[in-house]
């Protein structure tokens, strides 16, 4: 297996009893809203609505706010427990739609209620994990709120510059002169906001980096679980990167959730068709889960791409080997060994005897 190094996700694989919250929400599009803009808008909203009735209803439930720290009983935030129920569940969309003027979405987040207690309070136990997902939540709602606020002075601005372009039309030339001032002070004045949103912007990115550093260092601790809340809650705060379900599925795989794993590959190769990595970890996921057919099909997609591949061969030797077939294994197997695969030979001298 292979790690890059860079953000991982939480998705749990369900078991129990399992509830399931659904709600929807419309965003009315603003006039400088694109339809990728406003879908993002629709879907942080909606995102927000599960999380706190989730969140309301397992506190509710079971308590979960107040846990024992050090032999003292501690209740937490809200806003804590929002932020990590929003790493260790996925969000589901079941419906959207765009007409132009409002942006509709409609979502789902399945819970398995006895394993998400249980994660939720095994985290809340970890006191750096919460301090660090408490200090990134306030963080990023001071920097939201922030760039609410340069984003509103950007548009009253801009409607001011359009009402003095149009009373240029209209006035006597002594005037001009001192509007045409006007109207580059006020273009100065978006400059400094525009370079505000952008320092805002780049103040966040620093934040999720060092989220991100924060469950890398979990990782190769082997704290996969407490990994994947830092992971996932910078995700959630807007990180992004290329490899995000690769690394999820490698984690997964750590924690032996191999479908989830499978999942999480599939995403990936979704946007690499040729990661020869991914289609062989996606064939060790299918063998064990006994999915022989499946791991057959992944290891043969890697032979697609590159046809002497000694380990593919010889993963595909083993295989059919421990599925009786003893025949298709030496085929794989003397291949393999044929290219200089050293455990190929030796597997073959196993099977041979």
């Amino acid at each position: 297996m292979f790690f890059r190094n860079i953000l991982l996700t939480i998705l749990i694989v369900s078991i129990g009893y399992s509830k399931d919250f659904k709600r929807d929400y419309t965003y009315n599009v603003g006039d400088n809203d694109s339809k990728n803009s406003a879908r993002t808008i629709a879907l942080n909203e909606v995102k927000k609505i599960l999380i706190e009735e989730i969140g309301v209803h397992m506190d509710s439930k079971f308590e979960i706010s107040k846990v024992n720290i050090d032999g003292k009983l501690k209740k937490h935030s809200k806003k804590t427990i929002h932020s990590i129920t929003a790493g260790i569940t996925k969000t589901e969309i079941l419906k959207e739609s765009f007409d132009g003027d409002t942006f509709y979405i409609k979502a789902k987040i399945s819970v398995d209620v006895d394993t998400f207690n249980q994660k939720l309070k095994q985290l809340l136990n970890k006191k750096d994990v919460v301090a660090q997902l408490e200090k990134i939540s306030n963080e990023k709602e001071k920097i939201i709120n922030d760039n609410e606020k340069l984003t509103k002075s950007l548009k009253s601005e801009k409607e001011k510059i359009e009402k003095l372009k149009k009373q240029l039309s209209s006035i006597t030339n002594n005037d001009i002169a001192k509007l045409k001032k006007e109207l580059q002070i006020k273009t100065s004045d978006i400059k400094v906001l525009k370079d505000k949103l952008k320092y805002s912007s780049n103040s966040q990115k620093l934040q999720l980096t060092e989220l991100v550093q924060k469950g890398n260092e979990a990782y190769y601790s082997k704290e996969y679980n407490q990994a994947l809340a830092y992971y996932t809650t910078a995700i959630y705060l807007g990180y992004e990167d290329k490899y995000i379900n690769y690394n999820i599925g490698n984690i997964n795989y750590k924690l032996k959730s191999y479908k989830q794993a499978i999942k999480n590959y599939q995403e990936y190769i979704a946007t690499d068709k040729t990661n020869i990595e991914a289609y062989n970890n996606m064939a060790i996921c299918y063998s064990k889960i006994k999915d022989i057919k499946s791991a057959i099909k992944y290891y043969d997609k890697i032979l697609s791409i590159e046809p002497n591949n000694t380990y593919t061969l010889n993963n595909l030797g083993i295989l059919y080997y421990d599925n009786d077939n003893t025949k298709k294994a030496i085929y794989y197997l003397e291949k393999s060994a044929k290219l200089g695969n050293k455990k190929a030979i030796q597997n073959l001298k196993i099977i041979q005897k």
